[in-house]
């Protein structure tokens, strides 16, 4: 029997993981508004998240215009209705059952995935390194192939740098917000130059110690 080509496979499962992961998570719960200390809160939207190893829920409102979310993170089930009781009837409702089972099933599985992926990348690229300079009939080649990289990789950097500071400043993400523990040092204050990203990037082009920048995929 002719089995199907890999990435029909790799297809396949994408596919099937999206509709299953659609189908049961019961994504963002929607609440009616209310009143707090005098304080009107709208738009209120719960998200449960959990696996084998904990509990969250992200709580995200409108206080008086402002943009508001929060994280309350427990062990398990028992723990969240002691530590958070006010989660304990919405987590009753929405959470946990054969939902919770199958998501910390698919997310172990998921990371074990993952771990594998990564655990083989670095020896890969080293390997394929290796080979590539080895089959090199002319060493004269080397230095053009490495000023081909060196080129390619500032050029893609400077486009995906660029890129982020246009989308970053039409959009302007997480303005308004107030997040759990938004001090002054919990965010950049943005002043860093382009100029400066750039030396930082060239600077992280040459790592002090190769051995630890490819064990930390550096």
């Amino acid at each position: 029997m002719k089995t199907l080509p890999l990435h029909y496979q790799i297809l396949i499962a994408l596919v099937a993981g999206t509709i299953i992961g659609v189908i049961i998570n019961p994504g963002e719960i929607h609440l009616p508004d209310t009143t707090e200390a005098g304080v009107k809160i709208t738009a209120r939207k719960v998200h449960i998240v959990e696996d084998n190893k904990s509990v969250s829920i992200t709580y995200t409102r409108q206080e008086d215009g402002h943009a508001t979310v929060s994280t309350d993170k427990a062990a398990d089930a028992e723990e969240l209705a002691q530590q958070f009781p006010q989660w304990k009837e919405l987590y009753e409702q929405n959470g946990g059952g054969y939902v919770a089972t199958i998501t910390a099933v698919a997310k172990t599985v998921g990371d074990l995935f993952l771990r594998l992926l990564r655990m083989i990348t670095i020896p890969l690229i080293v390997t394929s390194l290796i080979t590539g300079i080895a089959s090199l009939e002319n060493t004269a080649r080397l230095k053009s192939m490495f000023g081909k990289t060196l080129g390619y990789y500032f050029l893609t950097s400077v486009f995906a740098i660029t890129t982020g500071i246009i989308v970053v400043n039409v959009i302007r993400p997480g303005v308004g917000a107030q997040l759990p523990g938004g001090g002054q040092g919990a965010v950049s204050s943005g002043d860093e130059s382009l100029g400066g990203i750039f030396v930082g990037m060239i600077e992280r082009m040459i790592p002090s110690n190769p051995i630890q920048a490819l064990a930390n995929g550096d």
